[in-house]
């Protein structure tokens, strides 16, 4: 609670005091990794930063370096990865590790697992964030503890929704914890039985969820919907707002830092939390894009994580940044989508030769007008685009197959595509499994 009131004055003070602030907890974190973590002081070897030094002087680093120099990055030597794997296997649901230690693992579904350790105090940042988010969608901390919240989150003890969940529950005792991977006509049981005021989960459960509210077989009547770890398009905020009379909250996250940006109640864009973390947007030669022009990658560096130093660290997610600012007053600059993840983006044969990058948030609008689609997946074999659609029980597959056919194509088109076959398939279902997460992947192999 005192963390939440020191970042509450500072998201309500100024600029020059918000840039102040910045620019300390930048020095304090690089100035203990140089001295306390071997990898990156070794990765900073030749640069002089003796002196003042600027975002820009710093290497920049990704998930691969980090994990393949663990046992030297992190700047307790008691932390060895072998141990922490090991501990995640054989003791997932353990509080904390060697007593001090929040584990936090994403399922590596992107190709590389990562593995986050945040001491006690690291901790306490990440549960003040997520009390201001709470006020942001117009929830006090007292709130929080008498109003029911379910959330669907991953099944994975391990995951950041599962460990914040974990925190929270303490003087929380109207939470109800669900988990992603069950099956839509549990989780809509156990939601019919709790009817939470408060509701958050996955963007893409939100949205099958809300269609089982439109339909009648879930019955709930949130006074909040938010959603994490997913892209929420503009499909799934308007299938929420048909569902409950509400426009869902949107949170943007990662395991290297739970919470980077939300929005508040104006739904203008999603706040980036500055005085937390530094975001660059960059292109694919990570040179620096201006406001409204979506990034290629994401470079982060946490203000708050000393044990695990995360500076200027790759994110592959697709980020552009808002020029206004909120009618709410607050400081921070705004981020106006988060359009998916860089490994979401497919190529295409172009016209005029070569290829295509087509963004998710394309295939994205071609679904926004055809409600009769619930889920969908892609991806491309050659000259192919294969789209897997879970339509809605009673949907007329022909004419939906025909729209959607007709949307792609104009869209394509229009990207400057050449000749490509766009194969699509029906399904009851996309599995939700523990390997992601309880997350669906829009692209790669089906589900």
């Amino acid at each position: 609670m005192r963390l939440h009131l020191h970042f509450r004055a500072i998201e309500n003070g100024t600029r020059e005091g918000l840039a102040a602030y910045q620019d300390e907890q930048l020095k304090k974190v690089v100035r203990h990794a140089l001295t306390h973590s071997r990898a990156y002081a070794k990765l900073c070897e030749g640069i002089d930063l003796s002196g003042g030094f600027t975002l820009s002087d710093l290497p920049i680093t990704d998930k691969r370096v980090m994990m393949d120099n663990f046992d030297d990055w992190v700047t307790d030597p008691r932390l060895k990865l072998a141990e922490i794997e090991r501990q995640i296997i054989e003791d997932p649901d353990d509080q904390y590790y060697l007593g001090e230690y929040r584990i936090v693992a994403t399922s590596g579904s992107s190709g590389l697992r990562g593995i986050f350790v945040y001491d006690r105090p690291e901790w306490r940042v990440v549960i003040a964030g997520a009390l201001r988010w709470a006020e942001m969608f117009g929830v006090s901390p007292i709130g929080l503890s008498t109003k029911k919240l379910a959330s669907v989150k991953a099944g994975s003890t391990t995951h950041a929704t599962s460990r914040l969940g974990q925190s929270m529950e303490l003087g929380m005792p109207n939470l109800l914890m669900l988990d992603a991977t069950k099956p839509l006509e549990q989780l809509v049981e156990e939601l019919n039985e709790f009817q939470p005021k408060l509701f958050m989960g996955y963007a893409s459960l939100i949205s099958l969820l809300a269609i089982e509210q439109i339909e009648g077989r879930l019955n709930i009547a949130p006074e909040m919907v938010a959603s994490f770890s997913e892209m929420l398009g503009p499909d799934r905020v308007a299938r929420a707002q048909e569902a409950w009379g509400i426009t869902p909250f949107n949170h943007y996250g990662a395991a290297e830092q739970v919470m980077i940006a939300a929005d508040c109640d104006r739904h203008m864009g999603l706040h980036h939390f500055s005085d937390m973390s530094l975001i660059e947007i960059v292109d694919e030669n990570m040179n620096p894009v201006p406001p409204g022009t979506p990034g290629h990658k994401v470079l982060l560096t946490n203000l708050h994580r000393y044990v695990q130093p995360v500076i200027r660290y790759e994110l592959t997610d697709l980020v552009t940044a808002k020029a206004e600012s909120c009618d709410c007053g607050r400081v921070f600059p705004l981020l106006s989508e988060i359009g998916g993840r860089t490994e979401d983006v497919i190529r295409l044969p172009a016209a005029a030769g070569g290829e295509v990058s087509v963004s998710p948030f394309l295939v994205a609008n071609c679904l926004i007008g055809e409600a009769d689609a619930a889920e969908y997946q892609y991806n491309v074999e050659g000259n192919r685009m294969n789209l897997r659609v879970v339509p809605r029980r009673g949907a007329d597959r022909a004419r939906l197959e025909a729209a959607l056919r007709t949307s792609l194509s104009d869209a394509l088109n229009v990207q400057g595509v050449g000749e490509i076959e766009i194969a699509i398939s029906f399904h009851d279902a996309f599995v939700r499994t523990g390997a992601t997460m309880g997350k669906l992947k829009l692209t790669g192999a089906p589900s």
